[in-house]
């Protein structure tokens, strides 16, 4: 039963985040220690113990609500290298709202080796926070940008180089807690599961002809495959889905791709309504324009009096001037460029191509795992393109004419740097954009700066 810091990588982990002696011992003490407690049923809480693939044991946690929803994301997140429940207790100092001294030995509910970080995780309800701050001023506090913290636990953490966060229950992202537990019984046994190749080559073959296909709709057109292979599929990320954001318990409304890239590039081409918005393209008047209306292409035919829309099938509708400019108006009728090509250019490409880590040993010691250094890759990429990025005023006068907001103006420019994260990351390394600089608007006003 190995870990993934099990042995040399641990050594890795603690030089490449230069961890001093007694920051090492905690985490040593962390990963040696058995839990502090067991979980107890109490008034509002039902405890779970889940058999943990990534930590090879069963992990305890105290509520089904809110440690139990983290403890499936830490799972699930590949930033997330272990994670302990009950780690051994620690000392904080706080006053509480009459000035007196408290120092109570506080057990945390997870200690979390991430990939840049490592520290104590509580885990709590928004409620019990904002009742917690009423009765003591200074153990958990919100601070300006909303985030809940613990002020004596990062004190505490900060003397040895380590992290301490309040997970409040409002930053639950229900929809992936969902999903993971849709396919629970897929990853436990996902060595032992698999498609033949000639269903799931009917299934790629199926979304690649119709990118955005619904996970309803796909079961209807690849039928007899059965569903438990699409899962298996989803699972295995043969099929893509976006787990953040669509519930696979609502197949009809949840869109897959061949992959992630496929998703971002039709995402991008705009081929969904909701996608494009109001003010996607202007909608221009004048014979065989296009536009999109109720999810459909429509050319537009002008006659003296009034307009006629005439779909691919043939079929005309025809509008006074005043209707059609009120439908323009709700946003059901917008314009579409008559070709759409992707801007992501030929770096972009390479970068989306990019193999996943597909160890959690590649991250620590890619050498030792015998993998490319993936980050390495992106990381050599950004910084060619921020050498040789720059915003001529030609390429302004063209995206003030042909893109009418200011944000989807800014989109294009973060597709062009390949994203604001990887680049804003060289640019900080080589002190180009500050460290203070943190939102992707700001980034973006730096970054079309860089020459």
């Amino acid at each position: 039963m190995t870990r993934p810091l099990d042995g040399i990588p641990l050594q890795t982990y603690f030089r490449r985040l230069n961890l001093q002696k007694e920051a090492q011992d905690q985490l040593i003490a962390v990963r040696s220690s058995p839990p502090s407690r067991l979980p107890d049923s109490r008034a509002g809480n039902m405890p779970v113990w889940y058999p943990s693939k990534k930590m090879q044991c069963i992990m305890k946690a105290e509520s089904a609500k809110v440690e139990f929803a983290f403890l499936l994301e830490a799972e699930h997140d590949d930033e997330v290298l272990e994670f302990w429940d009950q780690p051994p207790p620690i000392l904080l100092e706080y006053h509480d709202r009459r000035g007196h001294l408290q120092q109570p030995l506080h057990t945390a509910d997870y200690f979390v080796f991430r990939y840049k970080s490592a520290g104590w995780e509580e885990c709590k309800p928004v409620e019990k926070l904002v009742q917690f701050a009423q009765q003591h001023s200074k153990r958990y506090a919100l601070d300006e940008q909303g985030q809940w913290r613990c002020p004596p636990g990062e004190i505490f953490a900060a003397k040895y180089g380590l992290t301490y966060r309040v997970r409040a229950s409002d930053q639950i992202n229900w929809a992936s807690q969902d999903n993971w537990l849709y396919l629970e019984d897929y990853y436990q046994d996902l060595e032992k599961l698999a498609i033949s190749e000639a269903d799931l080559a009917i299934l790629q073959q199926i979304v690649d002809e119709h990118p955005g296909l619904t996970l309803a709709d796909l079961r209807e057109a690849a039928s007899p495959i059965r569903s438990e292979q699409i899962n298996i599929a989803i699972a295995r990320h043969a099929l893509y889905a976006d787990l953040a954001a669509h519930r696979l318990t609502e197949p009809e409304r949840t869109p897959l791709f061949r992959d992630h890239k496929a998703a971002l590039t039709h995402h991008h081409r705009g081929q969904k309504l909701d996608d494009l918005g109001m003010t996607a393209h202007p909608v221009v008047i004048e014979q065989g324009s296009q536009v999109l209306w109720d999810g459909k292409p429509w050319r537009i035919a002008v006659g003296q009096t009034e307009l006629m829309l005439v779909c691919e099938e043939g079929k005309h509708i025809p509008l006074s001037r005043s209707a059609f400019d009120s439908l323009v108006k709700e946003g059901k009728i917008v314009g579409v460029e008559a070709e759409m090509h992707s801007s992501i250019t030929a770096e972009g490409e390479v970068l989306l191509d990019l193999p996943r880590p597909t160890s959690r040993l590649t991250i620590i010691d890619p050498v030792a795992a015998d993998y490319p250094d993936v980050r390495g890759q992106y990381a050599r990429l950004a910084l060619r393109y921020v050498k040789q990025f720059e915003l001529t005023q030609a390429f302004e006068d063209l995206l003030n004419k042909s893109v009418s907001t200011k944000r989807q103006r800014d989109e294009l420019r973060m597709y062009l740097t390949l994203g604001h994260g990887p680049v804003a990351m060289i640019a900080v390394e080589k002190t180009i954009l500050p460290h203070q600089v943190k939102t992707p608007s700001k980034q973006i006003f730096y970054m079309t700066r860089l020459a």
